[in-house]
């Protein structure tokens, strides 16, 4: 069987190792092998890829990595890989972490995203006050005394806390459905602390510059 190394549409693993299970010959051009079938060893889902072989030769029986092969090139692989959603007007920093727990839940890896919404919710307590010291628990509450955040958002920001220490640091592997909620209120946090105000400071900028905007 031949293997594929390419990053999986599906799982979103990193050069995840595919196996070939079928293969079908182009009809009108031998150079083309279209389509050959791969599972994903990961996570068993399939993808199609078409190759260019410029020798001419077949791609048939233990061939080993086909990307490696001299002369043989993919044309298309399907399904493309989605890029991951992340929200708006995020800082650098904040972004790589979100999408880290958003990759890490996709992959399967449960703990990981955990811990990576955690610490995307404890860098953004840094940003929004950056005058405060104290561990995450401190820096959440002072965040509502200042009226920073909202009574709601700072109990949804402890939930984030507590979740995420249990990621950290409890025996029990942390279940899909709990990674799956702490990405959720997570994603909903960050809205609120940086795309809505980032939002409406451009839609005031908008309107200011149309001269439609006052300030009462």
């Amino acid at each position: 069987m031949a293997n594929l190394k390419h990053d999986c549409p599906h799982c979103h693993a990193r050069s995840a190792t595919f196996t070939s299970f079928g293969e079908r010959q182009h009809r009108e051009n031998g150079n083309i092998l279209s389509v050959i079938a791969f599972y994903c060893n990961l996570c068993d889902k399939g993808v199609f890829a078409s190759f260019r072989n410029n020798r001419g030769m077949n791609i048939n029986g233990n061939t080993g990595n086909v990307k490696k092969i001299g002369g043989v090139n993919i044309i298309d692989i399907y399904p493309i890989g989605s890029e991951t959603s992340v929200p708006e007007h995020l800082p650098e920093n904040i972004e790589s972490f979100y999408k880290q727990a958003a990759e890490s839940l996709r992959a399967g890896h449960y703990d990981a995203s955990g811990v990576m919404s955690r610490k995307s919710l404890d860098v953004t307590t840094k940003i929004l006050n950056p005058e405060e010291k104290g561990n995450l628990y401190k820096r959440i509450e002072k965040l509502s005394d200042k009226g920073i955040i909202t009574p709601d958002l700072k109990d949804w920001a402890h939930i984030i806390r507590d979740d995420g220490n249990d990621a950290v640091h409890e025996e029990v592997p942390t279940t899909k459905e709990s990674a799956e909620e702490l990405l959720s209120f997570t994603e909903v946090f960050l809205m609120y602390s940086f795309t809505m105000p980032k939002m409406v400071e451009n839609k005031r900028k908008e309107a200011d510059e149309g001269g439609k905007f006052a300030v009462v």
